[in-house]
């Protein structure tokens, strides 16, 4: 039986939680923030979540060094990509065991980069925005699996190919298939989850919690795209762990990331040598209970480490915010 522990030692915990290493993007696309906040599922009901995200990319990479762009040797030199999405996610708890969702985002992404053709440089910018890729996934939950008689939950999911692939700029240039809403690939993933406590807390509240060990792990495969691109597949690795201050208000945190593999250019002009890597995130954030049946979440994702391939624009920050209600 976990041990009764106070607030201090509940700050250990989070900050010894551990995860695998996990990979930033390519250099002209973006990563995400994993954390996640949903309300416990109930056989029956319906789930409504509205999600915003933002990501800043603005220092070049090579390496696990910054890299002056005044340096580079790329034919193209990435200066920055900012990315916003919005995502609309509906999900219904069929029974105990299984649940499926589907998630449509609308992205809006600006990209700066500088293109060096026959001695000359040549500043490029897209601001562009449209319908994203839609993610359907269905979730399966063993109550009594052989991990410790805790509940694991296998995750399946495919990515339709619904975003916009071939937005322009104002210039009439179209922008690189890495930074398109769409990319014009079916993915798949697959995955598992589960927790176990590891700690008894008192909260402020003076109320006994449980505070959970929390791990996922997943792989996404991707499929080929527009003009024959393919993304690299994708290796997701992390812990997390949850403390309830009070009956309405808990802390989430813990470490995560994902590893990236290299990309294939099809007829592309990409350089592939510039694609995949690994970087370890560190999360933090609150979970508000406005009603019993509603959710407000808000986090941010920092970097601890970044490895890239080539020369990509690294991470600098990720944050997001979620309202999930439950119908």
């Amino acid at each position: 039986m976990p041990r009764s522990v106070k607030f201090p030692v509940t700050l250990a915990a989070m900050v010894g939680v551990f995860s695998m290493a996990t990979a930033v993007s390519a250099s002209c696309t973006a990563a995400s923030c994993p954390i996640q906040s949903p309300i416990t599922p109930v056989a029956g009901k319906w789930e409504l979540s509205l999600d915003y995200s933002y990501i800043g990319q603005s220092t070049l990479m090579t390496g696990s060094d910054v890299k002056d762009p005044n340096t580079s040797t790329m034919h193209h030199t990435e200066l920055e990509t900012y990315t916003r999405t919005f995502a609309a996610r509906i999900g219904y708890q069929i029974d105990a065991q299984w649940s499926i969702s589907v998630s449509l985002p609308y992205v809006w992404r600006k990209h700066a980069h500088t293109h060096h053709h026959q001695g000359q440089s040549i500043h490029d910018e897209w601001d562009i925005s449209g319908l994203g890729d839609t993610w359907i996934e269905g979730s399966y939950t063993e109550n009594n699996s052989i991990i410790f008689g805790n509940s694991l939950v296998t995750e399946m999911g495919i990515k339709l190919a619904t975003g916009l692939p071939r937005m322009k700029n104002s210039g009439g240039d179209e922008a690189e298939i890495p930074i398109q809403p769409g990319s014009g690939a079916t993915d798949y993933r697959f995955g598992f989850r589960t927790q176990f406590p590891i700690a008894i807390l008192e909260n402020w509240d003076g109320q006994h919690t449980e505070l959970p060990a929390k791990f996922v792990t997943r792989y996404t495969l991707t499929g080929i795209g527009s003009d024959g691109w393919r993304a690299g597949d994708e290796i997701f690795a992390g812990v997390h762990t949850d403390w309830s201050l009070t009956r309405s208000i808990s802390v989430i945190g813990g470490f995560s990331g994902i590893y990236r593999m290299k990309a294939e250019a099809g007829t592309t002009k990409e350089d592939i040598n510039s694609t995949g890597g690994q970087s370890l995130l560190a999360d933090l954030g609150l979970v508000i209970t406005l009603a019993p049946r509603t959710q407000w979440s808000i986090s941010g994702c920092v970097p601890l480490y970044q490895n890239v391939n080539g020369e990509q624009l690294g991470v600098q920050s990720i944050a997001q915010t979620r309202l999930s209600i439950q119908l």
